[in-house]
């Protein structure tokens, strides 16, 4: 589905047609924001992706988004954390991130939608954006993490974590 274009109302008449195509404008390019309200433990011991609650956006099918993704969380550098992405069938995409790698060296890359990356557990703070198109179903784009390396220890994406899209087509 194309973005609505806002109505023309230079002829000064206001009908309840023209109402709900300047509603529908305005509800698709209103950002879509998934806020982290409390921490989340995806660890002691679990290498295994899962949903990070609250953090997920609801899309449309046939769009296309811009992304940016702010990660706040706490681990230690043997879990670390990785990171992953649950998205409507036949979604694609790609983002960019800045984060220490597991390593610890601050590092700049890019990273699939389908891939998982990594990032560094003793630093707590990881940029991601990028850009997705969906297919022809609709649904949640649900950003996932877990321990990268399984370990005994709290591995937390914690409150504040913000991911925000923005319908750009």
């Amino acid at each position: 589905m194309a973005l609505t274009n806002a109505p023309d109302f230079t002829d000064g008449i206001l009908t309840a047609a023209r109402l709900q195509q300047l509603a529908d404008a305005i509800n698709q390019r209103t950002p879509l924001a998934g806020l982290k309200t409390s921490n989340q433990n995806v660890g002691p011991s679990n290498d295994v992706l899962q949903n990070v609650t609250e953090v997920a956006v609801a899309v449309e099918a046939n769009a296309v988004y811009a992304f940016c993704l702010y990660l706040q969380y706490s681990s230690n550098s043997t879990a670390d954390i990785k990171i992953g992405w649950s998205v409507p069938a036949g979604t694609t995409g790609d983002y960019g991130f800045s984060a220490f790698n597991t390593a610890g060296t601050w590092t700049v890359g890019r990273a699939t939608f389908v891939s998982t990356a990594g990032f560094d557990g003793a630093n707590t703070y990881a940029s991601l954006e990028g850009s997705f198109t969906t297919s022809s179903t609709a649904g949640s784009v649900q950003f996932q993490a877990a321990q990268n390396t399984s370990t005994a220890v709290t591995t937390n994406v914690e409150a504040g974590t913000l991911l925000i899209a923005y319908r750009i087509a």
